[in-house]
C-alpha cells in the first residue's frame, strides 16, 4: 500500500471515530433531557442532523 493511501484510510477511521462520537454524546444528552421532563418532537430530532 502507498503512504497516499495509508493517510486515506487513517482519516476515514478518524473521521468515522469522530462522527461515531458524536453520535453517542448527543443521544446521552437527549436521554438526560427526556429523563427530567424535556419533550422533542420528531422534527426536533430531524434538526439535530443539520448541525
Amino acid at each position: 500500500m502507498n503512504s497516499q493511501y495509508k493517510r486515506n484510510k487513517y482519516n476515514d477511521l478518524v473521521t468515522n471515530a469522530v462522527i461515531f462520537q458524536n453520535v453517542c454524546d448527543i443521544t446521552l444528552i437527549l436521554w438526560e433531557l427526556s429523563k427530567v421532563g424535556y419533550k422533542f418532537s420528531k422534527n426536533d430530532i430531524v434538526m439535530l442532523v443539520h448541525i
